[in-house]
């Protein structure tokens, strides 16, 4: 019984990460102007990571949409919205991981498709190769905290058989 409340405690400490990752991977696209020129002007951060030039380009090229043609961000809050809905779809696992275990595999090929998508859009954008490893680690860290959900839903359901629940 102590097993099962430990593997049903860490399930939803993960699950909860997994959610808040979601959230402020989604939130912080309604800023991109403010934060692109944050990260370059007040935190330098090309100067960290030795991508100077590329960010003044980025940050460039986002202040002259959004002075410009401000509704190009409306892509970016349905965006925003698809992760909204991603981290409230996996309240299910929280709540029965179980019966809800399709939503950690839901996640595996999303968190898959990940790696072809930022390898492919990002070589035909010019992202340099730092950011889109960037990206994958997001698929990747991700990938991680759903793997240890799973065993850890293997173990429940293990446990549960062995006691014939």
């Amino acid at each position: 019984m102590k097993y099962k409340v430990l593997y049903i405690k860490q399930i939803r400490i993960l699950t909860v990460c997994l959610q808040i990752g979601l959230l402020i991977a989604g939130l912080t696209a309604f800023w991109i102007p403010q934060g692109v020129d944050f990260l370059v002007n007040d935190v330098q951060m090309g100067r960290l990571i030795n991508q100077q030039e590329w960010l003044i380009q980025v940050n460039q090229g986002v202040q002259a949409v959004d002075h410009s043609y401000p509704f190009i961000w409306y892509g970016t809050d349905w965006m925003v919205f698809a992760h909204i809905l991603f981290a409230i779809l996996f309240y299910g696992l929280y709540k029965d991981p179980i019966r809800n275990k399709w939503l950690v595999q839901f996640g595996f090929i999303a968190c898959a498709l990940i790696l072809p998508l930022a390898a492919i859009l990002g070589y035909i954008r010019g992202i340099p190769m730092i950011w889109q490893t960037l990206d994958c680690a997001f698929g990747v860290i991700a990938g991680g905290i759903l793997l240890v959900i799973y065993r850890n839903i293997k173990r429940l359901e293990y446990y549960n058989l062995r006691i014939g629940l």
